[in-house]
Parts: C-alpha cells; sequence; structure tokens
C-alpha cells in the first residue's frame, strides 16, 4: 500500500531556510551590517528556493510519498505544468 501524503506549511519551510543562512552567516568570519547580512540572506534564499523547487511547490506544498509495505518514504518531485 503507498500513501502520499501532501503537507502544506509556508512559515516551517521559509523559517528552516532563515535558521540555516542565519547559522551560516553566524559562522562566517566577517563582520555585517544589518542590511548587508539582509541582503546575503536574500540572494541565498532565492537559490535555496530554485534548488527545493524541485520538492516544494509554491513554496508551501511538500508531498511524501510512503510505501507501507516496504517501509519507505521519500519526496515527490513537482509535476511542471
Amino acid at each position: 500500500m503507498i500513501i502520499e501524503i501532501t503537507l502544506k506549511d509556508s512559515d516551517g519551510i521559509y523559517d528552516s531556510i532563515t535558521d540555516a543562512l542565519n547559522a551560516e552567516v553566524e559562522k562566517m568570519d566577517i563582520e555585517m551590517g544589518e542590511d548587508e547580512k539582509e541582503s546575503f540572506i536574500d540572494k541565498r534564499r532565492e537559490k535555496i528556493n530554485e534548488v527545493l523547487g524541485e520538492w516544494v511547490e509554491y513554496g508551501e506544498y511538500l508531498t511524501l510519498k510512503v510505501d507501507i509495505k516496504k517501509k519507505t518514504c521519500e519526496i515527490v518531485k513537482v509535476v511542471s505544468t
């Protein structure tokens, strides 16, 4: 039996990306003002969203395909229309 589960969580995806980017900025060994930090994060977020777009639709939908018999789970790629 295979079950497809579609999750909708725009805040969760956005917040996860933001948290990862903030952690990345903190690890960098350079001084950045708030404007520079925001600009860096915005540009990186765009690139990350391009990559995630293969699996995340409209920045908020993610579909999982769970095979109960095999006990596996995969993220379903977005179908381009």
